[in-house]
């Protein structure tokens, strides 16, 4: 299967914080190992996305169904979220985090789905 991976461009003028790596307060220093959350129905792809990012220094969660991610989202700094969920979809998963948890939450959308209309509604 393949897998396209669909994400907002960063406006030239910002700049977005080096996932991987955060700056602890009290000392000043940089500290590796943000945590990322994977929301994907398939076994093979969690493990895969768990292999590649932990080898980048990334700590990883992985669950299997939408719902089960809110849980948490509390200690996640990025989520990446397969757009073709079991039950709800992800573009409802993302509004729903969105809209109830914390809209400043970076979400990759993560999809095989290549059709404009698709790419339109990761976008919305």
């Amino acid at each position: 299967m393949t897998r396209t991976v669909l994400e907002p461009a960063m406006p030239q003028h910002a700049s977005a914080p080096r996932l991987g790596t955060h700056e602890d307060v009290a000392s000043g220093r940089q500290v590796k190992g943000a945590k990322i959350l994977v929301v994907d129905d398939e076994p093979l792809a969690r493990q895969m996305f768990t292999d590649l990012l932990e080898a980048q220094g990334f700590r990883v969660v992985t669950v299997a169904r939408g719902e089960e991610a809110f849980a948490f989202l509390p200690e996640v700094e990025l989520v990446l979220l397969d757009a073709m969920l079991p039950g709800r979809d992800g573009w409802s998963i993302c509004r729903e985090m969105k809209e109830q948890h914390d809209p400043l939450l970076p979400v990759i959308m993560v999809t095989a789905r290549t059709a404009p209309e698709d790419v339109v509604r990761t976008f919305a």
